[in-house]
């Protein structure tokens, strides 16, 4: 058996993985309903997906489908999700009034509904997914937004043998999608970008953050604001900014600001000031 799920497959198959899906139309490997697994072992499989699935449970069954999909992970085992982002899709219909876009964009916000199956009976914000996958049991929360109206997700379940990670982090709008050469990753900021630092703590905690910077050519100022702290640093083709920032328990916003000029690109219509290559928060315990 694969040691990777697929789940709520629809018609994307993937290569190495078992694709489980309710609707015997989408021929899947395993047909269920994916809130409950029952079938499959626990501590069984290094990793799952769930792309565009998480929109079609009740509110009440987030959670707890959720928490199924713990179980059947091994310690260690990393899910990924893909999901409605209804701050993001709501911004979007205010910057673009146009008829046809903003019918398009109801269909992606509620679905199709073309058959059984294809309702959108459920929406989230970053916070609450974050906050939602800490309830399940699952750490080293990382979230995105995509395309102005998706949110990515990547959470770890703990493997018992490693500390808790209970900052989630988030990269808000600001950020563009995540690129690579192959050998390097990174995402590209805009003059101003949103990062997230969710705390599961129930206390104030001190962390250590640490963001990875690059730029290609010559020299700008970068400015992080936020937790009561603010700095301005010089960014050239690679830098490490840190500071220690105190979160109280929940949302914690920062902002990461550009003071000069874009890099200059005639094939990228983008405004591109600075690449993200990592960024790590690590509590002071």
């Amino acid at each position: 058996m694969p040691r990777r799920l697929n789940l709520g497959c629809g018609f994307d198959h993937r290569p190495g993985h078992l694709n489980v899906d309710f609707l015997e139309a989408h021929h899947p490997d395993l047909r269920a309903d994916v809130r409950d697994l029952s079938m499959l072992p626990s501590d069984s499989f290094e990793a799952a997906v769930a792309q565009d699935v998480l929109e079609h449970l009740k509110r009440v069954d987030v959670v707890p489908a959720l928490r199924e999909w713990r179980r059947v992970l091994a310690p260690g085992g990393l899910l990924e999700i893909r999901t409605l982002d209804v701050i993001g899709a709501a911004d979007l219909l205010r910057q673009r009034d146009g008829t046809a876009f903003h019918q398009h964009m109801i269909n992606c916000l509620y679905g199709t509904q073309a058959y059984t199956g294809d309702y959108h009976l459920v929406g989230f914000t970053d916070l609450t997914l974050v906050d939602d996958l800490f309830e399940a049991g699952f750490d080293r929360v990382r979230i995105s937004r995509r395309d102005q109206w998706l949110l990515d997700a990547r959470a770890r379940r703990p493997s018992g043998r490693d500390q808790p990670d209970w900052i989630a982090i988030g990269l808000d709008s600001g950020f563009y999608m995540q690129e690579s050469d192959g050998r390097d990753s990174w995402r590209w900021c805009d003059a101003v970008a949103g990062i997230l630092l969710f705390s599961r703590y129930r206390e104030a905690v001190d962390v250590h953050l640490q963001l990875d910077l690059f730029r290609p050519t010559g020299e700008i100022e970068i400015e992080l604001t936020g937790c009561g702290v603010g700095q301005r640093v010089p960014v050239g083709r690679s830098t490490t900014v840190s500071s220690t920032r105190t979160l109280i328990p929940g949302s914690n916003r920062l902002s990461l600001m550009s003071h000069g000029e874009a890099v200059p690109s005639r094939e990228d219509p983008r405004s591109l000031h600075v690449q993200l290559r990592a960024i790590r928060a690590t509590p002071v315990l």
